[in-house]
């Protein structure tokens, strides 16, 4: 199993690691570096392996470095290429990543560009350091995301992203995509869930207009659904179910867990990582610590 990482913080805790913690995360960590993007491999994993993983990184000169490397010219501190999700198509490994501007003049601040693609040929044997991912010349979406959740169903891809409602840099609505797996390098081939739902390759729709950082899309095989899990701008972690793109209109939202209030704290990035029969194992990332909280919900609630 390949995870794919943006800005990736290295160095070391200054102490315990506390999600209770108010401090500035400069005084709770001592940040060494941050590469744009990394990846890493694990074994497969299952609700008997979930605490126990081992991440090994893809390393370069022994060090963790990125998988999606910089042109010549290219400024590392004015662009970021944060990588999103991807998918094995038979013999090749493909990654979504955003294409971020970071703003000198002001802390903090950056913008999103739009979205390019890396790919990369399957080791014979997999190894982290066999994976060599070269960017798709030619690919590249403006102004919108999209990667944040790759599946296939049927004979589609179908790709989750995010747009902004109101034409600014907050992309805070989900958008839909699809395209035949022959054709997932060649964005010219994309359909996009229309305001008809319908898919063509104009006029994108947006739905659920309160959503901060990257969500998922799963097919449950067991209950025969799409399921969509996000983080709301209300600090919510929402579920969204449906059987089919055109349902989304009249689908119901449920909250199926609120992470504890923090002032000045904004949770994001809610993500299901697998699922059993009884369960659902979703992630959410809080900035106090910058990492991945996990919570088990089940199934039916």
């Amino acid at each position: 199993m390949l995870w794919t990482f943006g800005d990736t913080i290295l160095g070391n805790w200054k102490g315990e690691i506390n999600t209770k913690a108010t401090l500035n995360f400069s005084e709770i960590a001592d940040i060494k570096s941050m590469p744009s993007n990394s990846l890493a491999m694990t074994e497969l994993i299952g609700e008997n392996n979930y605490k126990d993983i081992v991440f090994n990184f893809y390393p370069e000169n022994k060090k963790i470095s990125e998988f999606i490397k910089y042109s010549i010219g290219e400024n590392p501190f004015i662009k970021r290429m944060w990588a999103d999700d991807g998918i094995q198509i038979k013999d090749k490994v493909y990654v979504y990543y955003m294409d971020v501007e970071v703003n000198k003049e002001k802390d903090g601040d950056f913008n999103f560009k739009g979205t390019g693609m890396a790919v990369s040929e399957v080791p014979d044997k997999p190894r982290i350091s066999d994976f060599k991912f070269e960017r798709v010349t030619g690919f590249y979406s403006p102004d919108i995301l999209l990667g944040d959740c790759i599946i296939k169903k049927g004979n589609y891809i179908y790709i989750l992203g995010r747009k902004s409602e109101k034409n600014d840099k907050i992309l805070n609505s989900l958008i839909f995509a699809r395209v035949k797996p022959a054709k997932l390098d060649s964005y010219s081939n994309y359909e996009f869930l229309s305001s008809h739902y319908k898919w063509q390759k104009k006029g994108i729709k947006t739905f659920f207009n309160d959503v901060v950082g990257e969500s998922s899309l799963i097919f449950d095989e067991n209950q025969k659904l799409f399921r969509i899990i996000y983080m709301s701008i209300s600090g919510e972690i929402k579920k969204v179910t449906f059987k089919n793109f055109k349902d989304l209109g009249n689908c119901g939202i449920e909250t199926i867990y609120t992470p504890p209030k923090k002032e000045n704290v904004m949770y994001y990035s809610a993500k299901e990582i697998f699922y059993t029969d009884k369960y659902l194992y979703v992630i959410y990332i809080n900035p106090s610590i910058y990492q991945p909280i996990l919570i088990k919900v089940p199934v039916t609630k």
